[in-house]
């Protein structure tokens, strides 16, 4: 298979548990920066209930790829998109690139403006909530699926 074509939706919705996810991992290592961000990132906001945005901001968490345009603009393609509130693993990827108090400053700086409609408002609020919480609470959820059959194997 291409391995751009392994970061298509239709192939992340099939990841349903950490040796598959690991085994996508590695077949993506030589894939560059760029395209890493560009796809994970614009896919980790398309929420379905297939469960690919997911595996792409976890995928986007793991890789850690440059972000490619300014914490505003990101904000802003955030706001327009339909990225699931629940989802902590964006607000993670932004602290890392942007730094806490930046990423919450630039949020604060486009609240404070009249340009968001409720929906849009809605989802940068969504962001600073998140971005609020202590970093390791963000990630917690990443690290579960990492040892989830490890635990639940030795359980069972």
């Amino acid at each position: 298979m291409n391995i751009e074509n392994l970061i298509k939706r239709e192939h992340l919705s099939k990841i349903k548990n950490y040796d598959q996810f690991f085994e996508l991992r590695q077949s993506l290592v030589g894939l560059g920066s760029a395209i890493l961000f560009d796809v994970l990132f614009s896919m980790a906001l398309q929420y379905e209930l297939d469960g690919a945005s997911s595996i792409a901001a976890m995928l986007l968490i793991e890789f850690d790829p440059k972000a490619l345009r300014q914490c505003d603009q990101l904000l802003l393609e955030i706001a327009n998109s339909n990225w699931f509130l629940s989802d902590k693993f964006i607000p993670f990827y932004l602290l890392t690139q942007f730094g806490k108090w930046n990423l919450i400053s630039v949020i604060d700086e486009l609240l404070s403006g009249n340009s968001l409609n409720h929906d849009q408002r809605i989802r940068i609020e969504g962001i600073k909530y998140w971005a609020k919480m202590p970093a390791v609470s963000l990630s917690s959820e990443f690290s579960y699926f990492e040892w989830q059959e490890v635990i639940e194997g030795k359980n069972a």
